[in-house]
């Protein structure tokens, strides 16, 4: 008889990966004495299912079969979101008895699935600082810069160096005037948010970037609205 617990789980694929590309690992299967299995037992599937901690309605399964080669199972798989998962790997032996959890290694703390590297024109752009209705004189705008890979899977990391600049536009009352952020944080997590505070009240292009390269399919350069903030005692 097959021993679930006596499983070898090995390969890069059990422990990380990469969004859209396939991945792999083997399991080894030994006897209840301990004795490599090096052929294929009629009846025996093993399933290997992977959920994520983040999200329970997400999850992927890779695709089990016998290696007559190297007389092993062979898992191959391809994940579509980022994130971590993980592992359930069970065995049904086919004896009636149902299936087992397969032992994985001990050390074993999850699979990592990665994004690809950010591509521009899938990142996002989204907040009150893009939006269509004004901003105030003096008020701080803010929005939030979410950066996607070529898939238009979410960067679930931090790093990516984005930038962005205002100019009036030519023939307003804000013509001549440049606007530069505030600040702009990396939060961590592939999101980025950016804070600007007009003054002059007019009408603005705002640029976003990254490596030079406008953010066009976000709807970059956005069109602003600057209308007047509160009416200071000092100014009337």
């Amino acid at each position: 008889a097959l021993d679930a617990r006596g499983a070898v789980v090995s390969g890069d694929g059990v422990n990380r990966g990469r969004v859209f590309r396939p991945q792999t690992f083997s399991v080894l299967m030994h006897d209840a004495y301990g004795n490599p299995v090096a052929a294929e037992r009629p009846g025996v599937a093993i399933t290997a299912v992977f959920n994520s901690a983040d999200d329970p309605a997400d999850s992927f399964t890779a695709a089990v079969a016998w290696n007559t080669k190297l007389g092993r199972y062979n898992a191959e798989y391809s994940a579509e979101n980022p994130g971590l998962y993980y592992a359930n790997l069970t065995l049904d032996a086919g004896d009636g008895r149902g299936p087992n959890a397969l032992a994985l290694p001990s050390s074993y703390v999850g699979t990592v699935i990665e994004a690809e590297s950010v591509d521009t024109q899938k990142c996002e752009v989204s907040g009150a600082g893009v939006g269509s209705d004004p901003i105030g004189a003096g008020t701080p705008a803010v929005f939030t810069i979410r950066a996607r890979d070529k898939y238009g899977s979410r960067i679930p990391r931090g790093g990516a160096v984005f930038h962005a600049l205002a100019r009036g536009r030519d023939g307003t009352s804000a013509e001549g005037t440049t606007v530069r952020l505030d600040s702009l944080a990396d939060e961590g997590d592939g999101t980025y948010t950016a804070t600007y505070t007009p003054i002059k009240a007019g009408d603005y292009s705002l640029s976003v970037r990254r490596a030079g390269e406008e953010l066009t399919i976000a709807g970059s350069p956005f069109n602003v609205t600057v209308v007047p903030g509160a009416t200071s005692a000092a100014r009337s």
